[in-house]
């Protein structure tokens, strides 16, 4: 992380922070290839690119609209970092739960009127087949 962070206070072209930073990471990362992905207008788009050899990093700048195989793919990878995250988060607690620090926070409510709220919801899942709710 220090190498990382003198190389970035070290620049200040925006063309080679991105070319410095695209390299760094496939480096740690030890891919073959990566892209920067970033949002303009609400729209995805490929601003750069970074492709190992033999010896080097190539990075190449460029300004595309994402496919649709893209777009797939990077709603994919989105869905599998969240799960990624939510495990990390599952575990995290379980930690916590067995070295005895979880701490909760009690509240008063009413049972019916929660359930009831719950089952009113169309944000929730509503009954599934072979699932009753009476």
């Amino acid at each position: 992380m220090v190498k990382a962070s003198q190389a970035v206070s070290g620049e200040i072209v925006l063309d080679r922070l991105i070319e410095t930073l695209m390299t760094l990471a496939l480096e740690h990362a030890g891919a073959e290839r990566g892209l920067l992905i970033l949002l303009r207008d609400d729209t995805p788009q490929i601003e750069a690119e970074a492709r190992t050899d033999r010896k080097s990093i190539e990075v190449t700048l460029r300004q595309e609209t994402l496919t649709d195989d893209q777009r797939q793919c990077l709603k994919t990878v989105k869905s599998a970092a969240d799960n990624l995250l939510g495990i990390i988060n599952d575990l995290l607690d379980f930690s916590k739960i067995a070295a005895g620090k979880l701490e909760l926070d009690t509240a008063d409510f009413f049972l019916r009127t929660t359930l009831g709220d719950t089952l009113r919801n169309p944000g929730n899942a509503g009954p599934q087949e072979g699932v009753g709710t009476g």
